[in-house]
Parts: structure tokens; sequence; C-alpha cells
């Protein structure tokens, strides 16, 4: 007998867990924390992640699609706990913090200055909200809370803007690359 696959459309159903998702990292992430990486952060980078791999997703319910949101939940939460004992707990938690590796060459610092000049160059050709966004996530590392208070918009509407500006970058990227190699 054939196992029946429930149909969903995926997008949907792993934004309504974002309140589940939300709950247990409250849970297991300490409030002492939250000022750094809110539990809201670890639900959105968690959803972040499993849509990034919706393709490799072998699941057919939405229990199991719920499961594999809740277990990339924890191993970011885990990860972070590991960061945090690695430096102690009056560390930050940003990378800028992290050593730097070693071994570096002329060429790769040369290839290091080449990929930031070109992708200094795509980000400025961003529209103005998706070039703000993608400064305050990645290069000012705040959390989406702190950004969604500095740009003054909702949650839903900077992670809208930061797909788009991914997208975008990633496009342009590739055109130069492509050409390229």
């Amino acid at each position: 007998m054939e196992k029946k696959r429930e149909v969903f459309d995926f997008a949907s159903e792993l934004a309504s867990l974002r309140p589940q998702l939300i709950r247990r990292a409250s849970a297991r992430w300490p409030k002492e924390f939250w000022r750094e990486q809110s539990p809201e952060d670890f639900a959105s980078e968690a959803i972040c992640l499993v849509y990034a791999k919706r393709d490799t997703f072998r699941g057919s319910f939405v229990a199991e699609l719920a499961e594999y949101s809740q277990r990339t939940l924890d191993r970011l939460i885990a990860n972070c706990w590991r960061q945090i004992k690695a430096r102690g707990k009056q560390e930050t938690l940003r990378p800028s913090k992290l050593p730097r590796p070693s071994g570096t060459t002329p060429s790769k610092k040369l290839m290091r200055k080449e990929t930031g000049e070109k992708v200094a160059g795509a980000l400025k050709s961003l529209p103005r909200d998706q070039k703000r966004i993608c400064e305050l996530i990645h290069l000012d590392e705040a959390s989406y809370g702190k950004a969604s208070e500095a740009m003054q918009k909702p949650g839903h509407t900077l992670y809208r803007l930061m797909r788009k500006a991914m997208e975008a970058l990633h496009r342009r990227l590739a055109k130069h690359y492509a050409s390229h190699t």
C-alpha cells in the first residue's frame, strides 16, 4: 500500500511555524543573551536556512517540515553556545571577534580585496532600503529587531527586503564571476 503524500505550500507552512520556533528558541536561549541574539532572530535564521534548502527537503508532511525546522533551530542555538563557551560569556557574538585564519598569502589578500570591491560595487547598485538592510544585518551585525527599529519597518518587510537584496546581489555577482572564468 502506497503512502499518500500530503500536499502543502512550503513557504506558507514554513512561515506559519515562526511563532512555534520563537517559543522554542525562547525556552532554550537565556534572556541575558537576548540583546545579542533574540529568539526572533534565531527563528528567522532557521526559517531562512530551511527555505534555502527547500529543494533538498525530502519530507512530504507538514509535521516533518516542523521537525526539520526545529532541528535546524536547535543546531543554530547549539552553535551560538559553542561560540560563547569558546570566548567566554563576556564576549559578544560578533564574528569580528573570531580569530583570523593564519597562512594568508599575498594572492589570497588580493583575491579578498577584489571580492570585497565587487561586493561593494554590487551593494551600491541596490535600491536604498535593500542596501540599508544588508549593511545593518551583515556589516553592522545588527539583529532583525534592531534593524526594524532603525529602519522603522516591520520585521516581515525586512525579511522580504533582505531576500530581494540577496537575490539581486547573487545575480550581479554571478554575472561577474561567470564572465571571468
